[in-house]
């Protein structure tokens, strides 16, 4: 916990920082920043390791110039954002309103037809300030879920121009009944649900690895019925905003529908590295699963002949997605908001949070791939 007087100094200095770039036009901000943190992430060793590591796992085959180009893309990026932060204080309305071109907010007044709210799950990918107060001046109430920073003065000051528009904050450390309150007035959650987690979380396979996911708005949708959509905003290399909205995710069909090594992969995956069991047990179902799927190598299958004959026993006790139980339905969601997540990503790495350790937390028995 940091002192009162350590508080007060970290606000006075960004207090001042604000003044200063009040100052400059918002062009000149965003040159600025992109240049800066072009500059930044070019020195900062571990977070630039972090990023080139991600783009291995993205991407199989990727040379190194190829990771310089995304990179520089991202910081580029990562600076245009910041700088929309230092400005967010003199954006008005008709800019907040038209900052993005939007696809799909017409899915969610559909869904909010039906009276039970709506979740929007996204992931770290474009900004989720100008994302949520252009939703609440369409007319969207939108209400975030976030992480509050430690400096509750700094924390208090950003969240005055966060929300003069409308749009609500509330701690990822709060009581689930905020949550539910929300989808219970049929308001909008929007939940940023990509990023690696120590608690409360489950193993998910991502991009050929395997990462921790929170297990939160899929938990969330089980237990309200609230409808669910998938949303994310870019960046373009001209740097204008987009921001795109699916329709309703229907969990039920993609799963019913998706082909049967699919499942069985996933039924694998999931009684390895789900289950609560004994330690000796854990090892021998993982040394089962290594035999049959490469971990290293995007979970290719090794033992094709053994993985035949698994086949042909799965289907004969094929199951749907109303037979699952709840904690294989939240996997079930997770994997399924994570494989659109990749798909997004792959079109568009520098949009990405690139320099988050995203694949650290490993289950027993496995390395980090940062190691």
């Amino acid at each position: 916990m940091k002192s009162k007087f350590i508080e007060k100094i970290e606000f006075f200095f960004v207090k001042l920082f604000f003044n200063i770039f009040s100052r400059l036009s918002f062009n000149a901000t965003r040159k600025f920043c992109r240049t800066f943190f072009v500059f930044i992430f070019n020195i900062l060793k571990k977070e630039k390791n972090f990023a080139f590591k991600n783009l291995e796992i993205i991407f199989k085959e990727i040379s190194k110039k190829e990771k310089k180009k995304i990179y520089n893309k991202f910081s580029k990026i990562y600076g245009e954002l910041f700088a929309c932060q230092l400005k967010f204080p003199s954006f008005n309305k008709e800019f907040l309103t038209n900052c993005f071109i939007s696809e799909g907010y017409e899915n969610i007044s559909k869904i909010l037809q039906q009276k039970k709210g709506c979740i929007v799950a996204t992931g770290h990918l474009g900004n989720w300030e100008l994302f949520g107060n252009s939703a609440e001046l369409r007319g969207f109430s939108l209400n975030a879920i976030y992480r509050p920073l430690d400096n509750h003065l700094i924390d208090r000051y950003l969240n005055e121009f966060r929300t003069k528009y409308g749009m609500k904050l509330i701690s990822k450390f709060a009581s689930p009944v905020s949550y539910i309150r929300v989808l219970m007035r049929n308001e909008v959650l929007c939940i940023v649900a990509d990023q690696n987690t120590i608690k409360n979380y489950i193993f998910i396979p991502f991009f050929g690895k395997i990462a921790a996911a929170s297990r939160g708005f899929s938990y969330l949708h089980l237990k309200t019925g609230a409808p669910v959509v998938f949303a994310y905003s870019l960046v373009s290399e001209d740097f204008k905003y987009y921001s795109y909205i699916t329709e309703e995710v229907r969990f039920d069909i993609l799963y019913n529908n998706m082909q049967v090594e699919e499942k069985y992969f996933l039924d694998c995956f999931y009684n390895v590295f789900n289950i609560d069991i004994e330690r000796s047990e854990y090892l021998k179902k993982l040394e089962e699963f290594k035999l049959m799927y490469d971990i290293n190598d995007g979970f290719k299958i090794k033992d094709i002949e053994t993985y035949q004959r698994s086949i042909k026993l799965f289907e004969s006790s094929f199951f749907n997605y109303n037979d699952l139980d709840e904690n294989y339905k939240i996997f079930v969601i997770t994997y399924v908001f994570h494989k659109f997540l990749e798909s997004i990503i792959k079109k568009s790495p520098e949009n990405w949070l690139l320099v988050h350790p995203r694949f650290r937390k490993q289950p027993s028995g496995i390395p980090s791939p940062y190691v």
